[in-house]
């Protein structure tokens, strides 16, 4: 099967791997995206990259020139550019990140999340089928009125091998406790959070990787506004091999998001033997346990992940350990790659079979409408 993904933007090691994974399954698969591939041109594992300037007007041509049986969009923009390029000549599967409905029911009403939630449902609405990436998502996208036989759920998979176990960091009265924070700079990525969390544990240094340019000075600002400047190290987008060795530096792995979140940055940790502080919110409470593979906060409630932190750091080593022996077993077992891999390749399989091909006549103006819009 020939199998075209399409992503705005850098594309995430989620997308990467999951190629990767389908190519060793004797599938075709193109990934196409509007920014460079890290280690682009230096690749053996026959996944064709494919960098275009504009996403919405360049995918078009690329793609029918390519003639994919399937196009698997990842997140609203790419999806846009799907049904620009395609119509509805083949099946488009959708993944969405944050929904907007989600940002809604939240408390957020700007006139940017209106316009986001019109593309989304509009998206959802001529899609083949909607992966949704924990049971909180599926859900939500419920909601937003699409169908239940169109949408699926698919927890993250993650390619474990990329994460060597180390043991845990020595502790001693002079060494600070390392905590790393791999969520990025977003409005939803409760830094905030995390640095009022820590701000009255002096002996514990925060790490925080994946900061925008035009989000550090704020950042900066908040961490003297909670006295924690002197604690912090921001980093902008790591590549993705140096990634691991920041989880094995770290003596926990903090995420906080204030709203859905996939869990692949906490399968990412869990597969580097590392205890995962982190908000029950979203994907996390799929992949993570309390007190079993880490230690779960409410979002939006810096006092109480202030306790989870604690929590772990009064932790035995003993009991770490154990933890991190179970962390590693539980990804290594239910959230591989291989077993992800045989419910994306039913949905891929599924949609092929039954799709109904037609025209696109009609359709690209609309779409071209909402992205002018």
């Amino acid at each position: 099967m020939r199998i075209a993904f399409i992503v705005h933007g850098p594309c995430p090691p989620a997308v990467e791997e999951l190629a990767v994974a389908l190519m060793r399954a004797r599938h075709c698969v193109q990934v196409m995206s509007d920014a460079p591939f890290e280690g682009f041109g230096r690749r053996s594992d026959g996944v064709e990259r494919v960098i275009v300037s504009r996403l919405e007007s360049d995918a078009t041509w690329k793609l029918r020139d390519w003639s994919p049986d399937v196009v698997h969009a990842f997140g609203f923009r790419a999806g846009i550019a799907a049904h620009l390029a395609m119509g509805n000549k083949v099946p488009i599967v959708q993944s969405l990140g944050g929904l907007a409905a989600t940002q809604r029911r939240l408390g957020a009403f700007s006139p940017e999340v209106s316009a986001q939630m019109l593309v989304e449902r509009r998206i959802m609405d001529r899609s083949a089928m909607v992966v949704a990436d924990g049971a909180e998502q599926a859900i939500e996208i419920l909601r937003c009125g699409v169908i239940a036989a169109r949408v699926v759920t698919v927890t993250p998979g993650v390619d474990w091998h990329r994460y060597p176990v180390t043991p845990l960091p020595r502790r001693s009265a002079q060494r600070p406790w390392c905590l790393f924070a791999p969520g990025g700079s977003g409005p939803d990525s409760g830094i905030d959070d995390i640095m009022a969390a820590i701000s009255a544990m002096p002996n514990v240094h925060l790490s925080v990787a994946g900061v925008d340019e035009g989000a550090a000075a704020t950042i900066r600002t908040n961490a003297r506004r909670w006295r924690v400047q002197d604690r912090l190290a921001l980093h902008g987008q790591l590549p993705a091999s140096s990634i691991p060795g920041m989880y094995v530096s770290a003596d926990a792995v903090i995420l906080a998001p204030r709203q859905s979140s996939s869990g692949r940055l906490a399968l990412e940790a869990l597969s580097s033997g590392r205890p995962v502080i982190a908000t029950s919110c979203g994907g996390i409470v799929d992949v993570v346990e309390d007190d079993v593979t880490g230690f779960l906060a409410p979002p939006r409630d810096p006092a109480s992940l202030a306790l989870a932190v604690r929590r772990a750091m009064m932790t035995s080593r003993s009991r770490l350990d154990e933890m991190a022996l179970e962390s590693v077993t539980r990804v290594r077992q239910d959230h591989s790659w291989t077993q992800r891999l045989s419910a994306l390749n039913s949905v891929y399989e599924s949609v092929s079979t039954t799709y109904v091909r037609g025209s696109a006549q009609g359709e690209s103006s609309a779409w071209q409408s909402l992205v002018s819009a």
